[in-house]
């Protein structure tokens, strides 16, 4: 079994941005992911 490889966005604010990024991740197979500041390290 083989996992797709995952982006994490994290402070993505602009719309257009993260779409562009998504279409990105869609088009090569990858997960795209927008996390939220629960997950920022410290």
């Amino acid at each position: 079994m083989s996992s797709k490889p995952t982006i994490l966005m994290y402070n993505i604010r602009d719309a257009k941005r993260k779409n562009k990024i998504m279409s990105f991740c869609v088009m090569n197979g990858i997960k795209g992911k927008v996390i939220g500041k629960e997950f920022a390290v410290k």
